[in-house]
């Protein structure tokens, strides 16, 4: 847990409104998890936005409330897409011993080589998966080696992730995550020139 990270929350009323909290400069939210009661709470929208910057929705943190202080994680974030700022956040407290599902950000490292060398289109299928695990043994994001990807035919899924066993990965194992498709118009005109070449 980043111990070194700490928003801090007030209290606020559960019928206290929305579009009145944010015109005060912050945002409504809840906090709710093991051993706790729901609790409504707001927070300082600009500080909300820099926390969630660092942490995302995978990584621990801490949220003080008065002089209490709580391990969370943030659970879900509502947004106005529209006007392009938050409406509500959820917070979720966290015990060490009792698993948590989170999704997980997947970083791509490396360069495939059906694109250095053969000029294909890297096809990115996934940008985080969900994982059960204990919060002690969660990742804040997952490496996926695109160097793996040296032909067309290759591909990276759910089931290539090498993870600890003490992380559940959460989907099918067949679920594509990366690959490299051929250029439509190269494939087009590979194929004329193999056909043209049968002719003769």
């Amino acid at each position: 847990m980043s111990k070194d990270i700490i928003l801090e929350a007030e209290n606020r009323g559960a019928e206290d409104n929305k579009t009145q909290i944010k015109k005060t400069g912050y945002l409504s939210g809840n906090l709710y998890g093991y051993q706790i009661k729901n609790k409504p709470i707001k927070v300082k929208i600009v500080k909300f936005e820099n926390i969630f910057k660092l942490v995302g929705k995978s990584k621990i943190f801490t949220l003080k409330i008065d002089k209490e202080e709580y391990p969370v994680i943030i659970k879900e974030v509502q947004k106005d897409y529209v006007k392009n700022s938050y409406v509500h956040v959820d917070f979720y407290k966290v015990s060490d011993d009792r698993k948590i599902t989170v999704d997980v950000r997947l970083k791509m490292v490396g360069e495939a080589g059906a694109v250095k060398r053969k000029g294909g289109i890297l096809l990115v299928n996934k940008e985080s998966v969900r994982v059960k695990c204990l919060p002690g043994d969660l990742k804040e994001e997952i490496e996926i080696d695109l160097s793996k990807l040296e032909n067309y035919s290759d591909s990276i899924r759910l089931s290539d992730l090498n993870l600890s066993d003490k992380i559940e990965v959460m989907g099918q194992p067949g679920e594509l995550i990366a690959n490299v498709t051929q250029p439509k118009k190269g494939g087009e005109g590979q194929e004329s020139d193999k056909k043209a070449d049968g002719k003769k």
